[in-house]
């Protein structure tokens, strides 16, 4: 299993991958009718790997199974943040693939100085929601009913947010200032 940065020249990989991850039936906030072009998914890409958001894509056998992307907010008063979203393939599940994922993105964002890293995850997705605590991430808030599934039933949206060892290191020194006076 490789883990790398993607590149323009992946979009007709990761076209192909989002058509299969449609097909393995989960339930995505991408429509099948939603599903970019190729023309769209080379600007999505050239956009997302910059100052304002990463992606990765885990590899088997020359074949992407997973990935992970996050942005980064533009407004300054946001910029510390970044919000990710992440999938994999039915087929390569329980391989370890998503926390490698996770992994290396809160690699990036410490490297780049953020200080809370945020998903997003629907209530019914049970698996990765205990992946997510298993990291360190907690819930941060909740939207009832926000989301509806393919057979036309509603679940949450749950907000986790996890905070950087450089957020950590600063807020404790705010608060030993703080608590000094």
């Amino acid at each position: 299993m490789i883990i790398r940065q993607a590149t323009v020249d992946d979009a007709e990989s990761l076209l192909d991958y989002l058509a299969a991850f449609w097909a393995d039936g989960c339930d995505t906030v991408t429509y099948k009718s939603s599903l970019p072009n190729l023309q769209q998914e080379r600007e999505w890409l050239s956009k997302r790997n910059g100052e304002n958001g990463i992606v990765f894509v885990a590899e088997q056998d020359g074949r992407i199974a997973g990935m992970i992307d996050a942005t980064v907010p533009i407004a300054d008063e946001f910029r510390h943040t970044c919000e990710f979203g992440m999938s994999v393939l039915l087929q390569f599940r329980r391989q370890h693939i998503g926390r490698r994922l996770v992994q290396y993105l809160f690699d990036w964002a410490e490297e780049g100085g953020l200080w809370k890293v945020e998903l997003n995850v629907f209530s019914t997705n049970v698996s990765a929601i205990a992946l997510y605590s298993a990291l360190g991430f907690t819930e941060d808030g909740r939207r009832k009913n926000a989301v509806k599934l393919r057979d036309s039933t509603f679940c949450d949206l749950v907000h986790m947010a996890k905070y950087t060892e450089t957020a950590n290191k600063s807020l404790h020194s705010i608060a030993d200032k703080s608590g000094s006076g």
